[in-house]
């Protein structure tokens, strides 16, 4: 990877100080500079390739190198240091580093906007819940940003006003693709688990339901069923076993193993299962769970991209679903059995 090239090099290459560059890149007014030394200097910039950084002119204005990421998750949640390893990866190699802002949601007071207002951070970069635990306040944060004109991203929010960038996580396609990666395995019999509406936040479970009902309907699998984890053992003393089970999230994966090794059923051999969701800790299940990866670092480098995009005045509002793929284990096995008569409609896309 080639070193990126600097204003510091382009002052060493002409010799002269990196003051003078800065003067004659930014055509800084009141600042006399002989013309012989103005066509060195932009020679030796094309000479090294220096591409004159827009952003960090922008945040020189305001006095910060730095963004804040506001967040209500735990340090320890390995979602959170995923996407925060994109963040900061992106924001390093433009230059910049990250200061970090918990959120407390009891005072009603975002630190964010201080710093902001005292010249300490160029922009926010805010994470919405990925989990069930905490609930942000969204409109709030949307509210706060317009009225102090913070250059913002909102990662994994629905962002209601239409000016605040938005990357998302496409939880519609978790599901989607958990049924057709079954589907490919053979299943014809496939249920959707999940909890009860409260513990799940309410967008999320939408988003996988509708995913899980649009896949079937174009697979044309007319058995396959949602219901809630506690309702699953009913299910199958009626009507038997299914082929596979999708667990929404995987704690809800872990409360099938449990269920279906009381019944005495085994996994993948009696059953498959696979989680639309991605816990590390899914691996270390018996056997290992196959999940559905959201692509966390990408994501943390598409909202970083994005910030520093609004903040060197491209400030046209985007919606970008970040792709998700299927991280095969051992949960999920092909069910010869079935004769496929739908080829037709196999995933053409899957990414595994």
């Amino acid at each position: 990877m080639n070193k990126r090239v600097t204003m510091k090099d382009v002052a060493a290459e002409v010799g002269v100080s990196t003051a003078v560059v800065s003067y004659v890149i930014n055509n800084t007014p009141n600042k006399s500079v002989s013309k012989q030394t103005r066509e060195r200097v932009w020679d030796a910039v094309k000479k090294l390739g220096y591409t004159p950084n827009a952003i960090a002119r922008q945040m020189k204005t305001s006095g910060s190198r730095s963004i804040a990421l506001a967040y209500m998750v735990e340090m320890e949640d390995a979602t959170f240091n995923l996407i925060l390893k994109g963040i900061t990866q992106k924001l390093f190699d433009s230059g910049f580093t990250a200061t970090l802002c918990p959120i407390d949601s009891s005072t009603g007071e975002e630190e964010y906007v201080d710093l902001y207002r005292s010249s300490l951070v160029g922009g926010v970069i805010i994470l919405a819940s990925y989990g069930g635990r905490y609930f942000l306040d969204e409109i709030r944060h949307e509210r706060a940003i317009k009225r102090n004109k913070i250059p913002a991203v909102i990662i994994n929010g629905i962002a209601t006003d239409r000016h605040i960038k938005c990357v998302s996580f496409d939880f519609y396609a978790t599901s989607y693709k958990s049924t057709q990666y079954l589907f490919d395995l053979g299943h014809r019999n496939i249920i959707y688990c999940y909890k009860d509406e409260n513990s799940e936040i309410r967008y999320q479970s939408d988003e996988r339901k509708r995913g899980f009902i649009a896949a079937t309907e174009k697979l044309r699998l007319s058995s396959s069923d949602m219901l809630q984890i506690n309702d699953l053992e009913d299910y199958i003393n009626v009507n038997g076993v299914p082929d596979a089970i999708i667990a929404a999230k995987t704690d809800v994966a872990i409360d099938v193993y449990r269920l279906i090794a009381n019944l005495g059923i085994s996994i993948p051999r009696d059953v498959s299962v696979i989680a639309a969701s991605y816990n590390p800790g899914g691996l270390y299940m018996i056997p290992p769970l196959t999940m559905v990866y959201m692509r966390f670092e990408e994501i943390g480098q598409s909202a970083a991209s994005a910030l520093l995009d609004t903040i060197s005045g491209n400030t046209e509002y985007y919606l970008e679903p970040i792709d998700c793929m299927i991280l095969e284990s051992e949960s999920c096995a092909e069910n010869s059995g079935v004769k496929d008569d739908l080829s037709g409609f196999k995933c053409s896309d899957r990414i595994i």
